[in-house]
């Protein structure tokens, strides 16, 4: 996050219907976190090497407060 704390997110990809021909198709994450102090009484921690960041993936906070200007799901363009 931006001010430097770390979660635990669990998310579920969600897609827009399709639009006109070739139009893109927008992909959203619908997700719950928890500080990662906490992570480990959680069953979706199991098996995760939460001390490895470059296992991680990255997703924003949130398009207003995010620093990925580059982003292509960005909704605040």
């Amino acid at each position: 996050m931006p001010n430097g704390r770390k979660y635990l997110w669990i998310a579920h990809m969600v897609q827009s219907a399709r639009g006109r021909f070739g139009a893109p198709v927008k992909t959203f994450a619908v997700a719950l976190g928890c500080d990662l102090t906490h992570a480990g009484r959680l069953i979706y921690a199991r098996g995760m090497d939460l001390a490895n960041p470059e296992a991680a993936a990255k997703i924003g906070p949130s398009c207003k407060v995010c620093e990925r200007r580059a982003c292509p799901q960005r909704a605040n363009r």
